[in-house]
This record gives C-alpha cells, sequence and structure tokens, in this order.
C-alpha cells in the first residue's frame, strides 16, 4: 500500500463537497496549466481578472474549509 496514496484518498474524504465547486475547479486547473499566464489564455481573460478569480478561490476555499 503506497502511503502517500493514502493520503491523498484521506484528503480527498475530507474535502470531497469542495471538488465540484468553480473554485476548486479553477486552482485545480491552475495546478495544471502552471501559471496565471497561462491559465488568463486558457479562459480568455486578462490576467489581472485571473489573478483576482484566483484570489477569490482561495480565499472562498479557505473559509469553508475552517468552517
Amino acid at each position: 500500500v503506497d502511503p502517500s496514496n493514502l493520503q491523498s484518498t484521506h484528503q480527498w474524504l475530507l474535502y470531497q463537497d469542495l471538488a465540484g465547486t468553480k473554485e476548486y475547479e479553477l486552482l485545480k486547473l491552475l495546478s495544471e496549466v502552471g501559471s496565471v499566464r497561462e491559465l488568463a489564455k486558457r479562459l480568455a481573460i486578462s490576467e489581472a481578472a485571473c489573478k483576482k478569480r484566483i484570489q477569490r478561490s482561495r480565499s472562498y476555499l479557505r473559509k469553508r474549509i475552517i468552517k
């Protein structure tokens, strides 16, 4: 049994209600593309707008996790 896989499974169980949110999906996409610039291109928005969306998404998820 791979312990790293168990940890990710455990985290998934803890936060699975957040996984379907647009905020989670945005941050997941950011981690996949690797940069704000690339994410902004994919979303067809300015980098400034993209940074603001990321900021709001992080804030939203932090608040939901703390509850």
